[in-house]
């Protein structure tokens, strides 16, 4: 099988919404974050849509993830002093975040406590992988059984000399 053909193969399953736990020469191990399921698909075969994909948004900037709570406290008809109250948190807090021209990021304490007041679950889960990311995996797969050997070597070596300088009394 291609380099190409198994890159190709681990867009198609990140377009159809599945997580990539594992990848070998043959196919690729999936997770949904939807629902918990696991599926294996091999190169080749039809890759079916993750259920419940089409129900996240996925966000890449803390400015949009603020926008949508904003929408929300909105939408729930909450004022900035409502929602303060709620959370424990200032207003000027709230302000400052709402603000889509801020480029401070809230702490994810307190961004997470502005989600679940307004009763949105937030999950961090694997973004789809870059190019890149995907071609080194596709061309790796065959290295993968001397790399753990390799691995395997490294870690007795370790061991070894962590023993060495424990006889001669070094402690951690």
């Amino acid at each position: 099988m291609t380099e190409e053909r198994l890159m190709a193969h681990l867009k198609a399953v990140q377009d159809a919404g599945w997580w990539i736990i594992a990848v070998d020469a043959h196919g690729a191990q999936l997770f949904n974050g939807t629902d918990g399921s696991m599926i294996y698909a091999p190169v080749g075969e039809d890759i079916p849509k993750a259920r419940g994909a089409d129900e996240c948004v996925t966000v890449t900037r803390s400015a949009e993830a603020c926008a949508i709570l904003a929408e929300r406290r909105n939408a729930a008809g909450l004022s900035i002093e409502e929602l303060a109250e709620l959370m424990g948190q200032s207003e000027a807090w709230l302000v400052r975040h709402e603000n889509p021209r801020t480029k401070q990021a809230p702490g994810i304490e307190g961004f997470l406590a502005w989600a679940e007041v307004l009763g949105v679950e937030v999950y961090l889960r694997p973004a789809p992988m870059p190019q890149t990311t995907l071609r080194w995996i596709s061309g790796t797969r065959n290295k993968q059984p001397s790399r753990e050997r390799r691995f395997a070597i490294e870690r007795s070596r370790d061991v070894a000399r962590l023993a060495e300088k424990q006889a001669k009394g070094w402690h951690p």
